[in-house]
C-alpha cells in the first residue's frame, strides 16, 4: 500500500542545472557577493574551494565546502535589493529551489510551470 496522495509517476525534478541558473543570474546582472577577508577552506575541501576561487575570484563568497556560491542584485519585477542568494555550483536544481529561487529574484525562466 503507497503513501497517500502519493503518485510514483511523477517525478521530483528539474530540467535545469545549476551552471543554467548562474548563466541566466549573470544575464539579469546578479553579480557574485565578495567578502573582505578570503574564505579559508577545511583540508578536506580546499581542492574545491580553491576551484571555485579560481573562477570567480579570491575574495569571492564561497560557501566552506567550495559547492555552492553566494549572489546579489535586484529583484527583476520589483528592483529591490537580494542579497544571499545560495547557488550551488554542480547537479539539477530542484523543484523547491527553482520555486524558491524565482520568488527571490523575480527572474521568469525560473518560473516553475
Amino acid at each position: 500500500m503507497g503513501k497517500r496522495g502519493y503518485d510514483p509517476k511523477e517525478k521530483q525534478s528539474s530540467t535545469l542545472s545549476n551552471a543554467r541558473v548562474l548563466e541566466l543570474m549573470f544575464d539579469y546582472n546578479f553579480a557574485v557577493q565578495g567578502l573582505s577577508v578570503p574564505v579559508q577552506p577545511k583540508p578536506t575541501t580546499r581542492r574545491a574551494v580553491s576551484q571555485a576561487q579560481r573562477r570567480f575570484g579570491e575574495r569571492a563568497h564561497i560557501s566552506s565546502s567550495g559547492e555552492s556560491v553566494f549572489l546579489c542584485g535586484k529583484h527583476v519585477k520589483t528592483q529591490e535589493v537580494v542579497e544571499d542568494i545560495c547557488i550551488k555550483l554542480s547537479n539539477m536544481l530542484g523543484i523547491g529551489e527553482r520555486e524558491a529561487l524565482y520568488k527571490m529574484t523575480g527572474i521568469p525562466e525560473l518560473k516553475p510551470t
